[in-house]
C-alpha cells in the first residue's frame, strides 16, 4: 500500500480526491519544468556569449602597440 493522503474509498469523493491529487502533481511538475527551462536558457546564453567571444578573439588578433 502506498503512503499517501487519505483517499476516500467510495464514489465521487474518491474520484475527486484522486483527480485533485493528479492536478496538484501536474502543477508541481509544470513549475519545476519551467524553472529548469529558465536555468537551461540562462546557461545556454552564457555559453553562446563565451563561444562568440572566443571566436571573435581568434578572428581579431590582439593589437599590441610597439
Amino acid at each position: 500500500m502506498q503512503d499517501g493522503p487519505n483517499v476516500p474509498v467510495r464514489g465521487d469523493a474518491a474520484w475527486k480526491s484522486i483527480k485533485d491529487g493528479v492536478a496538484e502533481r501536474n502543477e508541481q511538475a509544470k513549475k519545476l519544468a519551467k524553472q529548469e527551462r529558465k536555468e537551461h536558457l540562462a546557461n545556454a546564453d552564457k555559453l553562446r556569449v563565451a563561444a562568440n567571444a572566443k571566436r571573435q578573439a581568434k578572428v581579431t588578433p590582439e593589437h599590441r602597440p610597439g
